[in-house]
């Protein structure tokens, strides 16, 4: 079982490396705030100013402590609006 655990962990890893990595919100009404969930623009935002966003999977811990940036819901908001205006616009192309 451990090696499958492993694997499996590996897998994971990969995937929400590659997700959070893209530059495009893909948790959509799941990371709209005040969601706990960490998305893409948490990340983003912590690469870009250093001295936040330092949860890795719930904001909760940021918003408690002070370090959540405080133009993330602002700009979260307008990059899930992005995203999903992205893929309608690859939905009508694909018809």
């Amino acid at each position: 079982a451990a090696p499958a655990v492993l694997l499996l962990h590996k897998l994971y890893d990969q995937v929400t490396g590659v997700i959070g990595h893209s530059g495009w919100e893909h948790g959509g009404i799941w990371c709209w705030p005040p969601s706990p969930l960490v998305g893409v623009t948490h990340h983003d935002q912590h690469h870009r100013f250093f001295r936040c966003n330092y949860a890795t999977h719930f904001t909760l811990w940021d918003r408690l402590m002070g370090t959540l940036h405080p133009e993330h819901d602002a700009e979260l908001k307008r990059n899930i609006r992005a995203t999903a205006a992205v893929r309608r616009s690859a939905r009508l192309l694909a018809e």
